[in-house]
């Protein structure tokens, strides 16, 4: 094994601080869009936060030795990115339409209460998802 000089170390470091940062704010977005509105905006912001954090880092792994395999961790970390930002976008569309669910809900008093805002939801969300169609469609 050979010795690194304190330059290689110090991008070593960096790298390792962005990946850091990088599971940190994959964690938080995580978190973030489980939980209800509305949490799932500071899920947004650190999906955002993690991808930067993951380019940046490829962009130090590729000048750092022994950076390799940070690049593939960090390409499969902005595939995992790329899966919440999918699942973000119906989250995104029916923003409004859940924030009422949430609120109908924890004013229900019995299930007959709960199915009817789950009933609302639904048909406010096909009526949002049809309105997306119609435009896109134009």
């Amino acid at each position: 094994m050979r010795a690194l000089t304190p330059e290689q170390k110090k991008s070593l470091m960096r790298v390792n601080r962005h990946v850091f940062g990088f599971g940190a704010a994959a964690l938080a977005t995580m978190i973030g869009l489980t939980l209800p509105l509305p949490w799932p905006a500071l899920g947004l912001a650190a999906m955002a936060l993690a991808l930067v954090l993951a380019i940046k880092g490829i962009v130090l792994a590729r000048r750092t030795p022994m950076g390799k395999g940070v690049i593939v961790y960090l390409a499969m970390g902005i595939g995992l990115l790329a899966t919440f930002a999918l699942y973000s976008i119906p989250l995104l569309v029916t923003w409004a339409d859940q924030w009422e669910y949430q609120q109908c809900r924890s004013q229900a008093l019995t299930i007959e209460g709960e199915d009817a805002c789950l009933a609302r939801f639904e048909e406010a969300a096909k009526s949002d998802w049809a309105t997306i169609l119609r435009q896109l469609r134009q």
